[in-house]
């Protein structure tokens, strides 16, 4: 398996629909809900469920001549799994514009939602550009209520919250 070149450019909306568009347009249509280890896949990355330590949602880990692998807490529920495996990914799209930087190991715990750290905090926005494209939201935002779209979207109530909160502060939503 061959993993792609890095399309970053440490905007995480940005990033996030550059994704979207490379590996997740079906003639011209994101689709919905998005599928982030459909993404990975695409993108070189493995995917795979484990059991992780307590408190553990995912992790990144990329060695030194191995392809780099997301690994999701085989207990989370699937909405978990789903914006850990985005927020991995984002993870991926920082770092990997880091060419001498190639073994590491990014986890995600739960203190990552907290956003004191600037990668964190780009990793959840990229998360949530991804699993909730803004064109997206926007369009069905103004018909459904935050739980109704959670479910369409198939992420938390909280994180749909964030995501309209943070759409509404930048004038989008």
């Amino acid at each position: 398996m061959t993993v792609k070149e890095p399309i970053a450019t440490l905007s995480p909306e940005e990033d996030a629909d550059k994704v979207l568009q490379r590996y997740w347009n079906f003639g011209g249509i994101t689709t919905l809900p998005v599928d982030p280890i459909f993404i990975a896949r695409q993108m070189g990355i493995q995917v795979l469920e484990t059991r992780l330590d307590s408190g553990v949602s995912g992790m990144l880990v990329k060695q030194h001549d191995a392809p780099p692998t997301i690994y999701l807490n085989e207990a989370d529920s699937r909405v978990r799994q789903r914006f850990t495996c985005a927020h991995e990914l984002g993870h991926w799209m920082k770092r990997s514009l880091m060419k001498d930087d190639w073994a590491f190991v990014d986890h995600r715990a739960q203190l990552s939602g907290r956003g004191t750290d600037p990668s964190e905090r780009y990793s959840n926005a990229f998360a949530a550009a991804l699993l909730m494209p803004a064109s997206q939201v926007q369009a069905l935002s103004g018909h459904a209520r935050p739980e109704s779209l959670a479910r369409h979207f198939e992420v938390s109530g909280e994180a749909m919250r964030i995501r309209l909160d943070n759409l509404r502060s930048a004038g989008l939503g």
